[in-house]
């Protein structure tokens, strides 16, 4: 996913996720790194904080794009009021 993805992120927002499955931000920011090494990674303990850094980093033209598990997904849709979306 990360290959297929790469061409069109610019930024990487990666967080943890509370569920026994998901892989750890640092792991995955490892994986992208090895893939995309000239990245630009940032990496947050909470999906929110990740989301809210991806907004505030966002000019008019850009989008944010939300992807990798249905829980993180779920997680930002359930929050989105409060998310400004």
């Amino acid at each position: 996913m990360i290959r297929i993805m790469a061409p069109c992120v610019d930024a990487w927002y990666l967080s943890d996720l509370k569920t026994e499955r998901a892989i750890a931000a640092s792991e995955l920011q490892a994986l992208v790194k090895a893939i995309c090494p000239e990245a630009d990674i940032t990496s947050s303990a909470d999906p929110v904080v990740a989301f809210r850094a991806a907004q505030g980093a966002c000019k008019e033209a850009d989008r944010i794009c939300v992807f990798g598990s249905f829980y993180l997904v779920g997680d930002i849709l359930a929050r989105r009021e409060r998310l400004g979306f």
